[in-house]
């Protein structure tokens, strides 16, 4: 079964690179063809892979493809292709179920010859299981849709875990809801169900890979902007827009040199973290980030350089903070960390060990040379031990940095500091 699952999905991906020359039509009537086949090995073939795991190939092999193309087509394309592609599924299952039914009636006739005796049951039992199969994949089509949407949230870097994931996720409650509809009362119910899942699940981990694999290797491209007509409003229409939304929002957050939040997400962000934290009776604190004689590596090296000091610097705070935190541009070569929950000396702790690892790795020498050093001078206020407002927080933090750049630079001002002086 695994290299029946090669085969299709090689099969399918090829259909899919035609698409330049005659669009999609070609892999829109392959999945439809494939109907009728899923159901009738679902219906009456399965292999026994373990001792009591049974899987058919129409369920594991055959209805796992179809997901995997929608995910081909949803991913590389948009959501209106993907619309066309599940509308064609949906059209060939209840056409097959019609004349899967009508086959059934004309088999009873005493005129009609049956020259391979072939059973009437697997005629009926085909239409029920087909409209079954109409309404589940309905279904199917969206969970797979806002699956990946959903789950490409929270895993940012692995394709195949975005894809992996979802295809699993909706396949077992595909298993579910289809061998409830279809063999509810057989007594080998809970072995169907069970060998669905495994072998649906089995197939999910191979799909995967291999679309993986091409999206990565041939695949390259951004999606693309398919116009979109006004006039149409359905669900897919509906995740498009989602999609795009969320994207040109998190855009509208970043700084685009450094990628890293902007100044106008830090105004927005940091009264309504300063709010909470009061509510909560907790800690919240802010380092105020200035990187030490930036003029001067703008006069000598040229602002491209200094561009990528800003970037690379941008790059080593992301890696030297929690994922609960937030690192935003503040303006030129200043930066700004919220720390949530965190009082004045954990911020002071996290601060040191910021001062120490600059120190200590070659980030001047990657870009400027040996003879050079990248410094940073480092304020930190906390609410609300000493600053009650998010206005009186950026004040105090901004004011301290500029005491330790007034003071010789390359050092960290905190409370405690100011104690000192």
């Amino acid at each position: 079964m695994i290299l029946q699952g090669v085969v299709i999905a090689v099969f399918l991906i090829t259909l899919f690179r035609l698409r330049t020359f005659v669009g999609l039509s070609l892999l829109y009537i392959a999945l439809g063809v494939f109907q009728f086949l899923q159901t009738q090995l679902a219906l009456s073939i399965y292999v026994e892979v373990f001792p009591s795991i049974l899987i058919s190939p129409g369920s594991a092999v055959l209805f796992t493809a179809n997901l995997f193309a929608v995910l081909l087509v949803y991913i590389r394309e948009d959501a209106v292709e993907t619309r066309k592609l599940c509308y064609g599924i949906l059209a060939a299952n209840l056409m097959t179920s019609l004349l899967s039914y009508l086959f059934s009636l004309t088999m009873r006739s005493e005129i009609t010859l049956n020259l391979f005796n072939l059973p009437i049951a697997l005629y009926q039992e085909n239409a029920r299981v087909m409209v079954v199969g109409v309404l589940v994949l309905a279904l199917d089509v969206l969970l797979i849709i806002v699956s990946y949407e959903t789950v490409s949230i929270l895993v940012k870097k692995s394709l195949f875990l975005r894809i992996m994931i979802s295809m699993v996720f909706v396949l077992s409650l595909d298993t579910v809801l289809f061998v409830s509809g279809s063999f509810l009362g057989n007594p080998d119910y809970l072995s169907i169900l069970r060998s669905g899942i495994i072998g649906k699940a089995a197939m999910a981990l191979i799909y995967s890979l291999l679309l993986t694999l091409y999206l990565r290797l041939f695949e390259r491209r951004q999606l693309s902007s398919t116009e979109i007509n006004p006039k149409i409003r359905d669900v897919f229409n509906i995740l498009t827009f989602r999609q795009k939304y969320r994207i040109l929002e998190e855009q509208i957050k970043r700084d685009p040199l450094t990628q890293v939040f902007n100044r106008g997400f830090f105004n927005s962000i940091l009264p309504r973290e300063v709010s909470l934290t009061r509510r909560l009776d907790v800690s919240l604190s802010l380092i105020m980030v200035d990187i030490d004689h930036f003029k001067r590596v703008n006069d000598r090296y040229g602002h491209r350089t200094g561009d990528v000091v800003l970037q690379e610097m941008a790059q080593f705070l992301t890696s030297s903070i929690r994922n609960s935190d937030f690192l935003c541009r503040y303006g030129g070569e200043e930066f700004a960390i919220i720390l949530p929950n965190t009082d004045e000396n954990a911020a002071l702790v996290l601060a040191e060990k910021v001062h120490r690892n600059l120190n200590e790795i070659p980030l001047a020498a990657k870009i400027l040379g040996k003879e050079d050093r990248i410094t940073i001078t480092m304020g930190i206020a906390t609410v609300p031990f000493e600053a009650q407002s998010a206005e009186e927080l950026i004040t105090l933090a901004d004011k301290r940095m500029y005491t330790g750049k007034n003071s010789g630079r390359n050092r960290i001002v905190s409370y405690k500091e100011m104690q000192s002086l």
